[in-house]
């Protein structure tokens, strides 16, 4: 709910800046500061979401190697993707972009794991939804900064709704300990 919340609120503040005309050689943009940050959050409180269901012990336990291997392709493609900013914009800029990677990767990380973990059709989904999240911010990335081809904003868009689609679906399905429960239900 959270994750809905805060990122309706990113949603928001980037439409009513295309309403407001600022001069923002001349001024801060508040308004990318604020998406961002609301995004970030957003992302964040689904990060926690999907952690909370999560035994974390037993997953850092088996799966030490794959957070090992994850964790050092996460660095690698932050620092990758994010480079690509660097000569376009400011340190406060480039450092708010850093961190948004960041968070982008680490839910990529955690509903991989979750996945590896559960193995069930509700973790497919998220992960299916963080990977369509990721591909949308990637070529969102590109149309700032390196291209500003049509084609990239519609495809990073429809990447965003197929994200969405498949976080929706996910949150149709109950959570493993409510199977157990309503099995548990059907069994008696």
């Amino acid at each position: 709910m959270l994750f809905l919340i805060c990122f309706s609120l990113a949603e928001l503040v980037v439409f009513s800046s295309y309403l407001i005309e600022i001069d923002y050689s001349k001024t801060i943009d508040y308004f990318y500061y604020a998406a961002n940050g609301f995004y970030i959050l957003s992302y964040i409180f689904l990060i926690i979401r999907v952690l909370r269901e999560m035994n974390l012990k037993l997953v850092i336990k088996k799966y030490w190697i794959h957070l090992l291997v994850l964790t050092v392709l996460d660095v690698f493609c932050v620092v990758i993707v994010s480079g690509t900013t660097k000569n376009y914009l400011s340190f406060q800029e480039f450092s708010l972009e850093f961190t948004y990677n960041a968070v982008i990767m680490i839910l990529l990380t955690v509903a991989m794991v979750n996945y590896m973990s559960k193995n069930t059709q509700k973790s497919m989904n998220l992960l299916l939804g963080a990977i369509f999240i990721f591909f949308s911010e990637v070529i969102q990335m590109t149309y700032n900064y390196i291209s500003d081809e049509i084609i990239l904003n519609v495809t990073g868009s429809f990447f965003l709704v197929l994200a969405f689609v498949f976080f929706y679906l996910q949150a149709r399905i109950p959570f493993e300990s409510e199977q157990v429960a309503i099995q548990q239900d059907i069994q008696v």
